[in-house]
Parts: structure tokens; sequence; C-alpha cells
């Protein structure tokens, strides 16, 4: 069987504190585990896990890599050499845990020198179907995001609100740069799955 040929691959990187669900969010991201059953045992990442999606956008074939890296101190030491290279970043925190946001804030500056110009990152408040536990304001994200640059969303893996507008934001940034002659009209990237119509707090 002949190997598929991409026009482009892309690297994406979930980074965040542990316990916040970024495995979750990154099983709802795998076309082939999106709709399973939701499950609440936890299940933290060791090391680093991947998946991918495979787009095919004005006639490019693209494949953007998504790579999940545990928070602990190795894994994060591994990561530096990713984040060098990485396309785009989600920085995810938990809505209900306010360490994890504060958390973002010291990742964000340790990544500061190891980021490429290219570097698109998006701010992901994870959880956002558990209302009654919120610690962290939705308009506290918004400021974060803005004062850094970044793409901003609320989301919840467990229902699956607001994640493939998650990865289309991002997507769309990266696109949209020109990086890949004949995708950089904006709006192309629309075609990327259906508008999840649901998401919300993103902007």
């Amino acid at each position: 069987m002949k190997a598929v040929q991409y026009d482009v691959k892309y690297n994406l990187l979930l980074l965040g504190q542990h316990s916040i669900g970024k495995s979750k969010l990154k099983q709802r991201l795998t076309p082939s585990e999106n709709n399973t059953h939701w499950n609440n045992d936890y299940f933290p990442s060791i090391g680093v896990d991947f998946t991918f999606r495979d787009e095919n956008i004005n006639k490019k074939k693209i494949r953007f890599y998504i790579w999940d890296f545990a928070s602990n101190e190795q894994s994060r030491s591994f990561a530096k050499s990713y984040i060098q290279k990485a396309d785009g970043i989600f920085l995810v925190y938990s809505i209900t845990k306010r360490s994890s946001f504060s958390y973002i804030e010291k990742l964000f500056e340790e990544l500061k020198p190891y980021l490429s110009e290219k570097a698109q990152l998006i701010l992901v408040g994870n959880q956002c179907d558990e209302e009654e536990n919120r610690a962290v304001g939705t308009e506290e994200g918004r400021v974060l995001a803005k004062d850094r640059n970044m793409q901003f969303i609320e989301v919840s893996a467990k229902t699956k609100e607001g994640i493939m507008s998650m990865y289309q934001l991002l997507a769309e940034r990266i696109l949209c740069e020109g990086q890949v002659k004949g995708v950089k009209e904006k709006g192309a990237v629309f075609s990327l799955r259906q508008k999840d119509e649901k998401a919300k707090c993103y902007s």
C-alpha cells in the first residue's frame, strides 16, 4: 500500500497543570474516539502521547499532530524540544481549579524563550460544564489571553462543548499565517468539519 503523502504537517501541543483534563481533550480530538462513552476515571499522561487529524483544504493534504505532555519536570524538560518546533499550543487550565490558572501564567513565561515566531497559542478553560464549581471567571481568561496575544475559549471534554471550535480556532490562526500556499485565504479553514454551534466564550 502506498503511503499517504502530505503537503504539510503541523505540530500542536497540549500543555498545562496535571489533572485538568488534557488527556481527555486529546481523546476528544481523536476522530476514532470522539464519540466514546465518557469515563470519569482519571488516567494521567505518562511522558508524552499523541493523536492526529487529517484535513483536505484547497486540495492540500494536511496532517495535524496533537501532542499531550505530562506536567512532571522530566516531561516538561523533554517538551522543550517540541515547543521549539510547535506550530500551535493549547494552554489548558480548569475553570474549577485556581492553581491551574496561575500555573498557565508561570508556564507562559517559561515557554517564551523557546517559542518560534510562527507559533500560535490558544488559552483553553476546560470543564465549563461545572459552572457551580467555577473558581476562575470567564473574563479573567479573556484578559489573560488578550494580554498574551492568544485566542481564548472555554470547553468541556465531558460534554464535548467547544472541542471542535477549540481545534478550529487554533488551526485557522496557523493556516491564515499563509505558511501553505493556497491555504492562507481567510475562512478556508472552515472546511474543517462542521462548526461547533454550542461553543461559548471564545474570542
